[in-house]
């Protein structure tokens, strides 16, 4: 945790984000973990179509770039805090 400008108040709220943090990449990282080892298998047993898999990969990819942002927004930090946004 890195304090920015001397507010110790902030402690909380960076722990809650964390927290968050974990519940969204723990699930991502199993969903992701097993649509690949699925599609490996599929690639490694020549059923799988090279664009269905290229597709696969750059779907999860655009997923992860879109979902990480999520947590950058006032309303992560307000409900971290347990301020409703007025």
């Amino acid at each position: 945790m890195v304090v920015v400008r001397g507010e110790l108040a902030t402690r909380h709220a960076v722990m809650a984000l964390s927290t968050k943090a974990r519940h969204l990449a723990v699930p991502n990282l199993f969903i992701a973990g097993a649509l690949a080892t699925a599609l490996v298998a599929l690639g490694l047993i020549g059923t799988l179509p090279l664009p269905v898999g290229l597709a696969d990969h750059q779907g999860r990819t655009l997923i992860v770039g879109l979902n990480g942002p999520r947590l950058l927004g006032e309303h992560a930090w307000t409900s971290a805090l347990g301020k409703d946004i007025a």
